[in-house]
């Protein structure tokens, strides 16, 4: 993305992570009804690295009356993009002890496929964009 913005054609442009627009364009325009059971939320490892990881969270307390358990033990999930699938081992170590941490929640989101992949294999339970719930709730 940091390439994109010194072109000279798109230096115009604002680009938003998919997170961040929800946060700054989309969340005051809907009528949200929240839900009353706890989330728990992973922001991945490129939200943190370009500061905006903490977008997840306050999508989260918009949409839920219930607790918000965030994992902030692990920087990256491991899953490298695609690399988890050829070298499940990376995600295995990562997230080691993630599944004790989210024992009782059943509502997982997070903000990228291929982590949502590798976090749902490590606790056994479905993991999602942050964007269902938000649909869920309006």
């Amino acid at each position: 993305m940091q390439k994109l913005k010194e072109k000279d054609e798109f230096k115009t442009l604002k680009f938003y992570d998919l997170n961040v627009f929800l946060e700054q364009e989309i969340l005051n325009k809907l009528n949200i009804i929240p839900i009353n059971e706890p989330v728990g939320i992973y922001a991945v490892c490129a939200s943190k690295k370009h500061g905006f990881s903490q977008s997840i969270k306050n999508i989260a307390k918009v949409c839920t009356n219930g607790e918000i358990i965030e994992h902030t033990q692990t920087y990256c999930c491991g899953f490298a993009g695609n690399k988890g699938f050829v070298n499940p081992e990376l995600n295995n170590s990562a997230l080691e002890n993630l599944a004790k941490h989210f024992l009782d929640i059943n509502r997982l989101y997070s903000s990228s496929s291929t982590c949502e992949i590798g976090l749902s294999d490590k606790t056994q339970k479905p993991w999602q964009h942050i964007i269902y719930l938000l649909d869920e709730v309006t």
